[in-house]
């Protein structure tokens, strides 16, 4: 989402701005579960109350999101 929102530096490359729904989660007191739950386009019910273990994909890359688990 971060990426899909993010501008592009070209000034001639005409793109759609994506906009992100939901409630931004509080940095002081972050809600149970995935502390990015509020804002997630594929939130699940496990979601809203596990917060997601992490896991480790290869040496330079890790996720940690119940939908990973998923597939």
């Amino acid at each position: 989402m971060l990426r899909d929102a993010s501008p592009v530096p070209d000034p001639l490359v005409k793109v759609v701005m994506l906009r992100i729904e939901g409630e931004v989660p509080s940095a002081v007191d972050p809600p149970p579960g995935c502390h990015f739950h509020t804002r997630c386009p594929h939130v699940m019910p496990v979601c809203r109350t596990a917060y997601p273990e992490w896991r480790q994909m290869d040496d330079a890359r890790g996720v940690a999101c119940h939908l990973h688990t998923t597939y």
